[in-house]
């Protein structure tokens, strides 16, 4: 049986400030085991190898009280003989005060109070599990830099090859420089004296991020009488003679996610500097930039993070630590009396295996291409967690998550990630009854408005998945972000008042100077909080219900109606016919009547009526590419569905810009990707072709196709089932219709008013 595991690091000392460390152990091998599975986790990420080959990369994103372990099985990697394995171990300091200054490396990666790492075999005995026997290297030439813009996202590296232990993963290594490893804890719990050990980790519950190599697709600019097509193709070295700068700029062809590295003979010492762009950007007459087509290089600039590799005489090999967001690529190869021959340029592009069943077939092009960009943006945002954009921050933001768990439903039945993202937040919970609205994160946010975003994730897990289980033990958490707002409500009025923190709604120009609230000081009320309270009770009230919280349920119900009232007597203008953003103050948005309706505010003839007005006016702050899902929902409720026509310009106007991924906003554009915009995946599922679940859990399956914007669809619905396929086409007769279940299920078809119940069937074909 294996030896216990420990933790280590080069010496049992609390690092100063963020430190790379390499670790390796060398064992022989008689013969290959079947399986070796182990568990390997560090403070604060690590990249595993064995005989050279990086087997895998993490740990996934935990919080204060969780570390996560990842558990492979290394037996492909084995060889009879000498075997190597290794390990390159950064450590972030856990430096709130630095975080908040955005100085303390990726602030989505939670980091203990010191480094360290850890391996352990679960069913061999081959001795590398990890203990005082291991190698260790410190620093290695391995630097970081601060972002220039991405700061959220950690730092950019400043490696200089000279240093750095080149063969560490191999078998035949120096031995120059290395000590051996220093245990700095144990791996259990304390039993005795009350202790917590923070350094015991959990499995994780996703799988490992994929790895797919890729190829950028066209050289858009260069400098230097070389030929750079040579990077694009791979079939022959490129040759730089001496002298420079040499620098050639890269499209990927679209914007993805990568692991960047490279293979470079160099004569002598070299400087390379790789920097990463999602879009050229134009130069406005003040000096600020703006972003027009994406890949219009012609007049433009090129603006981006960078890393900087310094080259040693002989052989260069090194792919970046974390990967990185780009679509364009500029290399700068700075002058240097030496040649140098670039062997090789690689991209691992990485991601969430996000198993993919959803599909959309569209003989309109655009229509297409707004359900493609979409995926590929939802995935983009998709790693350890979700994130609200892979460029910019890596964060995973409730919002956010919110619209990216909805869209993922609509394509995948896999809900690891969502389930995952609910504990995160609930984890956060603090002691006045608020999430924060980042997790997990070296630093707090609050904006409370995203704590009622959670309740909508929660209260949307169930509805498609059905588990009664995993909601209940969540329904405490509801009730302490409610009871924050409830506590709030002045008698005076009724309404919830003062709420604090950030209280944003929305990027849209009416609210630029206030950073995305209506809101002007601390007096104000906040009217579309409201709202939004009262939308989160009923859903709250309605889980309670279904789950056996009657007692719970009703008081939130009466609630719910109390305040209702309150909001319509305090913020409805009779003279506009509208209700008012800010109780007393004549401002007004789409947004305050999207909640007015979804909270049942205002119903009926009245709802539909102020929707229609709501879309008429041009004077109104209008929803945004993530509010726009509200939006859509309230012209659904309300029976004005084909009002939405109209809206899906935005994106047609986007596709012009030649994007291959969905921007932040219309505001600012600052992220060409998040995946709060990927509005396209819930439409065209669930209701251009109609796929919704009529019971929780996929119990029973409304199928109601809307029909106005296209003659014909055909795609498939992901469901917990598997996928449900719908072809449907306008004949004389009707709607000609063709329905393929996984398998045998009751749906109800809905079309121009008219239902049909179909029990224990996987096959319809029928016209309507």
């Amino acid at each position: 049986m294996a030896a216990d595991a420990v933790w280590i690091w080069k010496e049992n000392k609390r690092p100063a400030d963020k430190e790379v460390c390499f670790f390796r152990k060398e064992f022989n091998l008689d013969a290959i085991p079947a399986r070796c599975q182990i568990k390997v986790s560090a403070d604060t990420y690590y990249i595993l190898y064995l005989n050279g080959n990086a087997v895998s990369r993490g740990p996934g994103k935990g919080d204060r009280y969780r570390k996560y372990f990842d558990i492979l099985d290394i037996e492909p990697y084995l060889q009879k003989g000498r075997n190597v394995i290794a390990a390159k171990v950064v450590y972030f300091g856990d430096d709130y005060a630095m975080a908040a200054l955005l100085e303390a490396g990726p602030l989505s990666r939670v980091t203990s109070s010191r480094g360290g790492f850890f391996l352990e075999e679960t069913d061999t005995d081959l001795g590398i599990s990890t203990n005082t026997h291991w190698q260790a290297y410190s620093g290695g030439g391995v630097d970081f830099v601060s972002c220039v813009s991405a700061k959220y996202t950690g730092y950019m590296e400043a490696v200089d090859l000279n240093e750095y232990p080149k063969a560490f993963a191999e078998i035949d290594c120096s031995s120059r420089g290395w000590q051996l490893a220093e245990k700095v804890a144990g791996k259990d719990h304390e039993i005795t004296g009350g202790l917590v050990n923070l350094w015991v980790p959990e499995e994780n519950p996703l799988p490992p991020q994929y790895n797919k190599e890729i190829s950028p697709v066209a050289v858009k600019r260069s400098c230097g009488d070389v030929n750079w097509e040579a990077l694009i193709d791979g079939k022959e070295d490129l040759e730089l003679p001496a002298g420079g700068p040499y620098w050639v700029e890269i499209d990927m062809g679209e914007l993805t996610t990568a692991f960047v590295g490279f293979e470079i003979d160099s004569m002598g010492e070299r400087t390379v500097e790789l920097t990463y762009a999602e879009s050229y950007y134009k130069t406005n007459k003040d000096g600020s930039l703006r972003k027009e087509i994406r890949d219009d290089e012609k007049g433009s600039l090129f603006v981006g993070e960078t890393d900087s590799i310094t080259l040693a005489s002989g052989y260069n090999k090194y792919e970046t630590m974390f990967f990185r967001t780009l679509r364009f690529l500029r290399i700068d190869f700075g002058p240097s009396q030496f040649p140098i021959k670039v062997k090789k340029l690689s991209f691992t592009e990485t991601g969430y295996p996000l198993d993919v069943t959803g599909e959309w077939k569209s003989d309109l092009p655009v229509w297409q291409k707004m359900w493609d960009i979409s995926l590929t943006t939802l995935k983009r945002c998709m790693h350890e967690t979700y994130e609200d954009c892979p460029y910019y921050e890596q964060m995973q933001y409730t919002m956010d998550t919110f619209l990216q768990t909805v869209y993922t439903y609509q394509v995948s039945s896999d809900d690891r990630m969502a389930r995952k993202a609910i504990y995160d937040f609930h984890s956060t919970l603090m002691p006045n009854g608020l999430l924060t609205c980042n997790a997990p994160s070296k630093f707090i946010q609050i904006i409370p408005g995203f704590n009622l975003y959670w309740i909508d994730m929660l209260y949307h897990h169930y509805i498609y998945y059905g588990d009664a289980e995993f909601t209940k033990r969540f329904l405490s958490t509801a009730d302490a972000v409610l009871g924050y707002f409830a506590r709030k409500i002045d008698p005076r009025d009724g309404l919830v008042h003062d709420v604090g923190y950030w209280q944003f709604i929305d990027w849209v120009d009416q609210w630029r100077e206030t950073r995305g609230t209506p809101v002007r000081n601390r007096e104000d009320v906040n009217v579309i909080y409201n709202m939004m309270f009262v939308y989160g009770l009923k859903r709250a009230a309605c889980l309670n219900r279904i789950l056996g919280r009657t007692g719970t349920a009703e008081e939130y119900e009466v609630l719910a109606a109390e305040v209702s009232e309150s909001i319509r007597k305090h913020a409805w203008s009779s003279d506009k016919r509208m209700f008012r953003d800010v109780t007393g103050v004549e401002t007004y948005s789409q947004h305050s009547q999207v909640w007015a309706v979804l909270s049942d505010i205002i119903q009926g003839k009245e709802a539909a009526d102020l929707m229609d007005r709501s879309m008429k006016d041009k004077d109104l702050a209008r929803c945004s590419y993530s509010m726009s899902y509200y939006l859509f929902r309230a012209l659904e409720k309300t029976g004005l569905y084909h009002l939405t026509g109209t809206l899906w310009e935005t994106w047609m106007e986007l596709i012009k810009l030649n994007i291959t991924t969905w921007p932040e906003d219309p505001v600012s554009q600052r992220s060409d990707c998040h995946a709060w915009s990927s509005l396209p995946l819930y439409e065209f599922a669930a209701n251009l072709l109609g796929v919704q679940p009529a019971a929780p859990g996929y119990k029973e399956i409304k199928i109601a196709p809307y029909t106005g914007f296209m003659d014909r669809a055909q795609g498939k619905a992901a469901t917990l089932h598997g996928p449900v396929e719908v072809k449907w086409e306008k004949v004389p007769e009707g709607l000609k219709m063709q329905i393929k279940l996984p398998k045998a299920l009751k749906i109800r078809v809905e079309y121009e008013g008219s239902t049909r119940i179909y029990e224990d069937t996987d096959l319809i074909k029928t016209i309507i």
